[in-house]
């Protein structure tokens, strides 16, 4: 079940490929782009992006969490929030660089004075970019916008660090615990073998559920997210602890027993986390699966590269079992269009 050649059988544009340099895009996307800023009486960072563009945002947020007295929001419209100005530092990411919503908050952030950067790898934001005289960090050419989130997420890292905004991240152990995921999840690895190939057959045929606490929350997002755009399947996420306060109570409902829960724990995770998702689990008994992953790590920026990538592994054998393609997203692209004609028509 699983094997590598039922897998390439679907995966005819080569997800699994990228996915195979997934530590070593990591690796590269951290250490390459040549930032030499010096960006002082920043008071709030808001990062615009979309989709797959966007959650390199939402995991940079929970980062600084912990790390930084900065306010930092991330903005998925296509307008800037009334407090942006010039003491605010705008992170605009769009790997395509013609994603409409980021280009009008670019472009909304300028009127409003902030200070700009630009995350992408071609398109109408790099040109406004350059016109503009703003720094831009390239990404390479050629591959999908979730594929393509280590250069969408990493980048933003390094610039924060680069300006003293947060301290140096140790991507070399980051590297490392990748390498093992590579091996122990991997499409080489057989089924018996391997907890990646186990629970995308657990989640077949189910609604996927996936659940999260502290930083394993975005990583939770991009679960549902690749299961929706790989897997061509419907998926629900949420964050703990705020799911005990409302969603619990609709697993009474006799529905959920075509859903399978699936709750990200960190390695070595917190005595209140341990409490939380102890007193919540026997919530789900309704569930057709209810599983825990435990996610690797021993740096909140190694796990969720490490969950990042197990929930990517997860979702392409979901294609497989599926029997889809990994890679085309027609409605995302039927949407696009629709929208760029009634732009036209203005």
């Amino acid at each position: 079940m699983l094997s590598p050649e039922r897998i390439q059988r679907y995966d005819s544009d080569g997800m699994l490929e990228e996915l195979d340099i997934y530590p070593d895009m990591c690796l590269q996307a951290y250490k390459e782009p040549e930032i030499d800023l010096e960006i002082t009486g920043i008071e709030n960072i808001v990062v615009a992006g979309m989709g797959g563009s966007a959650i390199g945002g939402y995991m940079l947020k929970q980062l600084l969490r912990e790390k930084s007295r900065l306010p930092i929001q991330i903005n998925r419209d296509y307008n800037l929030p009334e407090f942006v100005d010039e003491k605010t530092l705008l992170l605009t990411v769009s790997y395509s660089g013609n994603t409409q919503e980021t280009l009008s908050a670019l472009k909304d952030g300028l009127n409003k004075n902030c200070r700009a950067i630009c995350f992408t790898s071609n398109g109408e934001l790099e040109k406004i970019a350059l016109q503009k005289d703003l720094e831009v960090v390239k990404a390479p050419e050629g591959l999908q916008p979730r594929a393509a989130f280590p250069y969408l997420f990493l980048p933003l890292i390094k610039v924060l660090e680069k300006t003293g905004l947060i301290k140096n991240n140790d991507i070399q152990e980051t590297h490392r615990e990748l390498l093992e995921i590579k091996k122990r999840y991997g499409p080489e690895t057989p089924f018996k073998e391997n907890k990646a190939k186990k629970t995308a057959k657990k989640l077949d045929k189910t609604i996927p559920v996936i659940y999260g606490y502290r930083d394993m929350e975005p990583v939770a997002y991009r679960w549902k997210c690749q299961i929706n755009e790989n897997a061509k399947k419907f998926s629900i996420f949420n964050k703990l602890p705020e799911l005990n306060h409302n969603e619990v109570v609709g697993w009474q409902d006799p529905l959920t027993k075509n859903m399978s829960v699936c709750i990200l724990k960190e390695k070595n995770a917190s005595e209140r986390a341990e409490k939380l998702i102890k007193a919540t689990e026997n919530t789900f008994n309704n569930a057709k699966h209810n599983i825990q992953i435990e996610i690797p790590g021993n740096t909140p920026l190694t796990r969720m590269l490490s969950g990042v990538y197990i929930g990517d592994y997860i979702s392409v054998y979901l294609a497989a079992l599926n029997k889809v393609n990994p890679t085309p997203v027609k409605p995302i692209e039927k949407i696009k269009q629709k929208l760029e004609k009634m732009e036209e028509r203005k």
